[in-house]
């Protein structure tokens, strides 16, 4: 291929993410830069192809002066932002030892209407959208008063362009230059929809509370509603209050500005995130009046178990339900509950009253960990499975849904894999017996559901194949 140019933005760039997974954001956001640049450096194209870092405000983490530049000394506060150092200056170390044109952008924070959904901005533009449409009633957030520089994406993306196209490579700040709170940014998104708010309380309890509604957009809420409140689970663990850049070097050096306004942007995320949601509420009225009640997405008061929720998968399945506002996540860690004890576990669902359970709780490890370990990967498994599917069945859980693996397919199955190639064939020897564990938690569900369908709704879903 030989590329021209290279651009680097793959991370995992959620940090509060990073605390649940750091070796994990290390191996992509870190050892994933030096595998590109020693790529380039082994195919000797170091004098051919340039090649674009794509760095982070986080670094400055506890920031050291205001606004931040180029020459303002880092302090990073999460797993993600010590990732991206080293990020940073290996790219900067090989730009000085090899002669490669390599260089950092710092880029503040970029927003468009494709942001991720458990972002803050667009968390906020798609709740506030949903709530104005009655799909949701209430907006949890973290530190509103967290100041941050946001600035559209398409702006900075032409910025990473311009960088590699000058002579000499050089690192620059991608920011605006202005700075908001969170809670301004609320109160902006909510505006777009004709819905003023004031704000009372403070720290925890802190809400946002309708005070008039304008226009036609937001026929769900009425003045007095409780829209918005502070749930410390988004507290970071080392927060990060105030993120400004200065632009400076960029405009006198390359001649760029940012050319969308934050309000643009906004009003382009909420507008986005309107018309989704008027979509969605058209479906469930549709489901409502063919009598399809099981279809409505609705699942308010419920009280959901998700077991393993600090794992990868746990994690995002945690994150994409606190974002509804309407359900009540029951979460225990290892040291609160022991899922090897059946007693305990029992005892759990008799007390907790659960309505959902996402069972993503696994002992997980790789190849030489299953080699070394296998009595344990099957063993710890099966009782993990087994205490919460009987624990589950014996309370009158109303649904559970079980995570299961891509290994329990033959070695040889047939690509695509289908749910028919189940048992077909011998498994993968190197994991083997974490595969059989996973088997049996699968026909568990597949045995067990036709007697208790009525009490009892359970289902199985394989894991996403992650690309090495």
């Amino acid at each position: 291929m030989q590329p021209d140019e290279v651009y680097n933005l793959g991370a995992m760039s959620h940090v509060a993410v990073s605390f649940e997974s750091p070796e994990y954001t290390a191996d992509v956001d870190a050892m994933g830069t030096l595998r590109l640049l020693e790529a380039i450096r082994f195919l000797g194209l170091e004098k051919k192809t340039r090649f674009y870092q794509a760095s982070t405000s986080e670094l400055y983490g506890l920031v050291q002066e205001i606004p931040q530049k180029e020459t303002t000394p880092f302090y990073p506060r999460s797993p993600y932002a010590v990732a991206k150092l080293y990020a940073y200056w290996i790219t900067v170390n090989y730009r000085e030892s090899y002669g490669m044109y390599a260089c950092n952008g710092i880029l503040f924070n970029h927003e468009s209407p494709r942001r991720g959904e458990t972002f803050v901005t667009r968390k906020i533009t798609r709740a506030i959208a949903n709530i104005a449409q009655g799909l949701e009633s209430c907006l949890y957030l973290g530190n509103m008063d967290s100041l941050r520089d946001w600035g559209h994406a398409k702006d900075y993306v032409k910025m990473q362009w311009m960088m590699l196209q000058q002579e000499q490579p050089e690192d620059f700040v991608i920011a605006t230059g202005v700075q908001y709170s969170v809670r301004q940014f609320v109160e902006m998104a909510a505006a777009q929809l004709g819905i003023k708010l004031r704000f009372e309380g403070t720290g925890v309890e802190e809400k946002g509370i309708v005070v008039s509604v304008t226009g036609h957009d937001a026929p769900g809420v009425k003045p007095g509603d409780v829209i918005i409140a502070v749930d410390p689970r988004y507290f970071r663990p080392a927060e990060v209050e105030t993120l400004l850049g200065d632009p400076t070097k960029a405009h006198e050096k390359l001649g760029w500005k940012p050319e969308i306004t934050l309000r643009e942007m906004v009003s382009e995320m909420v507008a986005n995130d309107l018309e989704a949601a008027k979509k969605t509420l058209s479906a469930e009225i549709s489901r409502l009046r063919r009598g399809d009640r099981a279809g409505v997405i609705s699942m308010s008061r419920q009280r959901i178990f998700i077991a393993g929720h600090r794992g990868m998968v746990g994690s995002a399945i945690r994150r994409q339900l606190e974002q509804r506002g309407d359900v009540e996540l029951v979460l225990r860690t290892r040291d609160e509950l022991n899922l090897l004890d059946s007693r305990a576990v029992h005892d759990f669902f008799a007390s907790e009253r659960i309505d959902q359970v996402y069972l993503a709780a696994a002992k997980v490890g790789g190849i030489v960990a299953n080699n070394t370990y296998p009595a344990d990967f099957i063993y710890q498994n099966m009782m993990i499975e087994s205490n919460i599917i009987h624990a589950a069945h014996q309370n009158d859980v109303n649904k559970l849904l079980f995570l299961g693996s891509s290994c329990i397919y033959p070695k040889l199955a047939k690509q695509p894999m289908a749910e028919s190639e189940l048992l077909q064939g011998t498994l993968e020897s190197t994991n083997e017996p974490y595969a059989i564990a996973k088997i049996a938690g699968d026909q568990t569900v597949r045995i067990i559901q036709p007697p208790v369908r009525t009490r009892l709704p359970l289902s199985h879903a394989d894991q996403p194949v992650w690309p090495a």
